[in-house]
């Protein structure tokens, strides 16, 4: 079983929140390698690994993990502001990274994402 990671970076100035997409409901997300089930408070400055594990028989493609990351906890239909990101491989480098992404109200954060391998990648968010 192969295992997609996203090193999650928190380099703004407020803590962020990371949850499963509810779309995806059949996907088992890790933190740091254990197992949440709702929005995972990152601190700002801190880092974390947001994980899944692949099963072989399954064929990697642009759809392979949905998350939300969002600036407060209330971003299903409050005020906070969010991404919700499909996390997968790009068609035309076979690269893990963000293939979608919808944005929710007006983040006060933006993203930035580098270094991505066939099963990992580094995202970074910091303030606008």
């Amino acid at each position: 079983m192969s295992q997609i990671v996203v090193h999650v970076s928190n380099q703004t100035s407020r803590d962020l929140f990371v949850a499963g997409d509810p779309n995806w409901d059949d996907q088992a997300l890790l933190v740091d390698g254990q197992p949440f089930d709702r929005a995972y408070r990152l601190a700002a400055k801190a880092s974390a690994d947001i994980s899944m594990n692949w099963a072989e028989q399954d064929t990697p493609g642009e759809n392979m993990m949905g998350v939300i990351v969002a600036d407060g906890t209330d971003y299903d239909y409050g005020s906070a502001g969010a991404y919700q990101m499909t996390i997968g491989r790009h068609p035309e480098t076979g690269l893990l990274g963000v293939t979608q992404e919808s944005t929710l109200n007006d983040p006060t954060v933006r993203h930035v994402d580098a270094n991505g391998t066939p099963w990992s990648m580094q995202m970074s968010f910091v303030d606008r």
